[in-house]
Order: C-alpha cells, then structure tokens, then sequence
C-alpha cells in the first residue's frame, strides 16, 4: 500500500492503493494510467465541494510537481454523491414541475376568461341588434 500527502498551501491530497494486480475497486475496474500502470486510489482532502471524493490517479504523481506522474485522473464513481445530487436536486425539478402545471393552468385560464369574453361580446352586440331593430319597428309603428 502506498500513501502521499501534501502540505501545499492550496491543495492536499491524499493518494493511496495497492499495486499489485488488483483490477477491481467496489465493483468498478481500476484504470491503467497513462504511463501503464494501474492507477491508485486518491482522495481529495482539501476544502472545497469535492472534499471526501475518491478518484483514480496516476501512482507516481506528486502535488505541484509537473515533472513527475502522467497526472492521469478519473473519478471514482460514488452512489452516495450522486444520490445525495439526486436528492438535492429532485426538489428543484418537482418545484419547476409544480411551476410549470400552475404555468399552463392559468394559460388555460386566460384562454377559457377571452373565450368568455367573446361570448358575451357577442351576445351584446345581439342585444344591440334587436333593440335597434325594435326602436325601428315602434317608431314605423308610431307613423303608420
């Protein structure tokens, strides 16, 4: 097993793993890096959202040193992080649903309220016609 940690100012991280010919890690195949070997397990160990991430990087590379490793990387894929994604963001997609059904209710709203709007417009003018069509009628009446 193999371990490296750097005190840097920005950065620590934490590189661990076995390497022999394990090919396996949790189900998911450990990569050869770039200079063929099997990577190694790391761990990212400064502040920051991707704190606790497992990753696949190269076995001989060192923080802030761009001479050594291949500084081959791949990430680790975590059920827990991408579940706690998941649920972090189904809330987010539900509210947009919700939003988006209000959305559509009150489009449909609007469009039945001028339909509505129409129809008494038309009735009106209606009225209208047979009232003027009655005035005539008495006033024709009236001269007769």
């Amino acid at each position: 097993m193999a371990s490296l940690r750097s005190n840097g100012s920005n950065s620590r991280f934490q590189m661990s793993g076995s390497f022999s010919s394990r090919s396996m890690h949790d189900g998911e195949v450990i990569p050869d890096c770039w200079c063929g070997f099997k990577s190694v397990i790391c761990t990212i160990t400064r502040m920051g959202p991707n704190r606790g991430r497992k990753y696949f990087g190269c076995r001989d590379w060192k923080p802030n040193d761009d001479e050594t490793g291949c500084k081959f990387f791949k990430w680790i894929f975590d059920a827990e992080t991408h579940s706690h994604t998941v649920d972090t963001m189904e809330p987010k997609f539900i509210e947009c649903d919700k939003k988006d059904v209000e959305i559509l209710k009150m489009q449909a709203e609007e469009k039945s309220t001028k339909l509505l709007l129409k129809i008494v417009v038309v009735i009106c003018l209606l009225m209208a016609i047979v009232c003027i069509i009655m005035a005539i009628g008495l006033i024709i009446n009236s001269l007769k």
